[in-house]
């Protein structure tokens, strides 16, 4: 398992979570690949000229289910968010809003990044995510509002990223 600790000289200042900008090899991804053009039967987002897009569907796009919705329904997040410590515990509200904020901005550009659940826990949130550029984008937009204290463990077995932010 890997760790990066915000001490680490592999986290550079301004480059909170520097060992997501490379994300590990993604099995739901890449377990078919996709033919174009393509809709998701449930969210309604199209794949084309190679990336899931929000736009209007051909007539004759292939009917499946994107990454997104597969690991949704399959309960199988990407990445975990932890965040604790006084200031999540004093201002949850205010912590999970930020990041419905920063889901909502990142699933527009973006339909395959998505929070599949918010969970409170003792002292603050559990985030699960079905992507994990959107843990990196989470974690940088709380660093950057509150400071605190950083913790990625990537398990390269189960192939899933636990990020763990005392603020």
């Amino acid at each position: 398992m890997k760790s990066v600790h915000p001490s680490s000289p592999s986290v550079q200042p301004g480059r909170h979570l520097e060992i997501l900008d490379e994300p590990p090899h993604d099995a739901q991804r890449d377990a078919e690949k996709t033919a174009s053009p393509a809709v998701c039967t449930e969210c309604g987002a199209v794949y084309s000229e190679g990336h899931w897009q929000w736009t209007s569907a051909p007539s004759h796009a292939m009917q499946i289910r994107c990454p997104a919705c597969r690991r949704t329904a399959e309960g199988r997040a990407a990445a975990y968010v932890t965040i604790s410590g006084q200031f999540a515990q004093d201002y949850t509200g205010q912590v999970e809003q930020m990041v419905r904020d920063v889901e909502h901005r990142e699933k527009s550009a973006h339909p395959l990044r998505r929070v599949m659940a918010i969970e409170p826990q003792d002292g603050g949130l559990d985030v699960a995510t079905t992507d994990v550029r959107l843990a990196h984008v989470i974690c940088d937009a709380l660093m950057d509002a509150y400071d605190g204290k950083l913790n990625v463990d990537y398990d390269e077995g189960e192939r899933v990223v636990r990020v763990k932010l005392l603020v």
